[in-house]
């Protein structure tokens, strides 16, 4: 597995434009549309990603945590003509600084040398849907309210309590969804991509 999230996950210079053009392997373009998704607060800095459904006090966040704060958030969506769009990607940004090198994001325990060729560490999806919040918000969200808040086709939704945001982006596919760490190059975390690993996408290049 190529140590990097996808083109359309790991975008360029903040994506000024909000639009840019990825070649497919054979051959189709596809249009990647940054949406910015508002901002997420993390008092503890600490980001759990999970699927919304399984989100409970034993819920592991990422192991490397951003200062505490409020981040923005971008969604990042694939078009092409006479298809309907897909959400791709998903990226938490801690600094503007330059992305210079990529990192698979750990768990605590985790440890990136039990893996094998091609493998990675996860977060589990069984309902094609994935969500970002602070470790103490884990357990402030009821399952009756995300459901609500889900019920359309909205690239994101977003939720608040207890000074926490709880932010859903429908993906495509059950299974599991690596989240990356963009550093800058003084090793300082840049920002948190969520790649929703669209087959379409593995092997594109910017067209």
């Amino acid at each position: 597995m190529t140590p990097a999230p996808t083109a359309a996950a790991a975008p360029h210079r903040r994506d000024r434009h909000r639009r840019r053009a990825l070649r497919t392997e054979d051959g189709r373009v596809l249009t990647i549309q940054r949406v910015p998704a508002g901002t997420i607060r993390l008092p503890s800095g600490w980001l759990v990603v999970a699927d919304p459904g399984w989100l409970d006090a034993d819920t592991a966040p990422l192991a490397t945590t951003a200062p505490p704060g409020r981040y923005p958030v971008d969604v990042f969506r694939a078009t092409e003509e006479n298809r309907a769009a897909m959400t791709v990607a998903c990226r938490v940004t801690v600094t503007d600084a330059p992305v210079t090198s990529w990192h698979l994001a750990l768990r605590e325990g985790d440890h990136e040398l039990a893996l094998g060729d091609g493998e990675f560490f996860g977060n589990p999806v069984d309902t094609a849907t994935l969500a970002l919040v602070d470790r103490i918000g884990a357990t402030a969200y009821q399952q009756a309210e995300i459901e609500a808040a889900t019920a359309d086709d909205a690239p994101y939704h977003t939720l608040s309590a207890r000074d926490t945001d709880l932010v859903i982006v429908p993906g495509w596919s059950d299974g599991a969804n690596p989240a990356w760490l963009g550093r800058t190059a003084d090793g300082a975390l840049a920002c948190y991509v969520l790649d929703l690993l669209a087959p379409d996408l593995a092997t594109a290049e910017p067209g």
